[in-house]
C-alpha cells in the first residue's frame, strides 16, 4: 500500500503550491500527480469530490493517487491539500495512516496572505 509519508497543507496563498513543485522536481520524491486532492476535507467543504474522498471510499481509493510511485522506490510520497488545514475529517484520518505521516503546516504574514489572495481574485476573476 503506498500512501504519502509527506503531506503539505497551510492556509491558501501560504507557498503549498511552490513548496510541492520544488519538491516534485528531486529525483528521491514521487508527488500525487495532482495537487490538492482534497480526498480529506469535510464533507460539508466546497471542495468535497464525491467521487473521490475518504467519508465514502475510505483509503482504497486514496491509494490509486499513488499507483504510479509504488516502482520508482522514492524516499519521499507527497501530497499537497492546504485546505486540511481547516478540516476535521484530515485531523481524525491523517494520524492513522500507516506510516504516519509527516505534516509541513506552512504559514505566512497574515497582511501579505490577505493582499496576496486580493490579487490573485483580482487578476484572475
Amino acid at each position: 500500500m503506498v500512501t504519502p509519508n509527506v503531506i503539505i497543507a497551510g492556509p491558501p496563498k501560504c507557498g503549498t503550491s511552490s513548496l510541492f513543485n520544488w519538491l516534485s522536481d528531486h529525483p528521491e520524491v514521487c508527488a500525487s500527480k495532482e495537487k490538492e486532492l482534497c480526498y480529506f476535507v469535510d464533507k460539508g467543504s466546497h471542495l468535497f469530490k464525491k467521487n473521490a474522498n475518504y467519508n465514502l471510499h475510505g483509503m482504497q481509493k486514496y491509494q490509486e493517487f499513488f499507483k504510479h510511485c509504488d516502482s520508482l522506490n522514492a524516499k519521499v510520497i507527497l501530497e499537497a491539500t492546504p485546505d486540511y488545514y481547516y478540516s476535521q475529517t484530515a485531523l481524525e484520518a491523517l494520524p492513522e495512516l500507516e506510516p504516519r505521516p509527516h505534516l509541513l503546516f506552512i504559514l505566512r504574514k497574515p497582511s501579505e496572505r490577505v493582499y496576496s489572495s486580493y490579487q490573485f481574485y483580482r487578476n484572475n476573476m
